[in-house]
């Protein structure tokens, strides 16, 4: 009788496994693209709607933003872009990124990191930013104005879009719809 139970038990946490949790699709790299300008953003935001490529390097906050906005969507539809973070080259570029949503709906907060990966959106706290313009300027811009790589993100900061990125000691903001270094 034990042996069947156990039996059992097994064959349960087998059948049930794929039914815990949201389903976000799988593979080696990103493949989560939508058609349609920008990756079907949900948020409203304007990507390059492309896909990234994990093997194919470094890529600005642009680029990845359509498979960010394709995995949220699988989640959760009623988005806004409130943040992007990624640790920049001197070329603006990053291997990965993280794209911050908010759902006014549930009052939640999400993150996904493009690539893609099984363990991308996770919930985190709703974190009350302003949702980013639909136009914005590029990592690779920011970084250019400011003429150093370094740890960046795009938010609101001040009432404006802004990137910071910071260096070692060096600090610099980027308005994010200008692309003028502020202050």
């Amino acid at each position: 009788m034990r042996y069947i139970l156990v039996l059992a038990a097994v064959l349960a946490v087998f059948v049930f496994a794929g039914c815990v949790g949201p389903s976000v699709p799988s593979g080696g790299g990103s493949n989560l693209t939508m058609s349609g300008t920008g990756g079907g953003a949900p948020s409203g935001q304007q990507g390059t709607g492309a896909q990234v490529n994990a093997s194919a390097g470094p890529f600005s906050a642009k680029d990845g933003l359509g498979d960010a906005d394709a995995a949220i969507a699988v989640i959760k539809k009623n988005t806004s872009l409130v943040g992007i973070s990624g640790d920049c080259g001197p070329d603006g570029k990053s291997g990965e990124w993280q794209y911050s949503y908010d759902s006014i709906d549930s009052m939640k907060g999400y993150v996904v990191a493009v690539p893609v990966s099984e363990s991308w959106p996770r919930d985190t706290a709703f974190s009350t930013k302003r949702a980013l313009p639909a136009q914005w300027v590029d990592s690779t811009a920011a970084v250019s104005a400011c003429g150093h790589g370094g740890e960046c993100s795009l938010e609101t900061s001040q009432g404006k879009p802004a990137w910071t990125i910071i260096s070692g000691q060096d600090s610099c903001q980027v308005d994010a719809v200008s692309g003028q270094v502020m202050g």
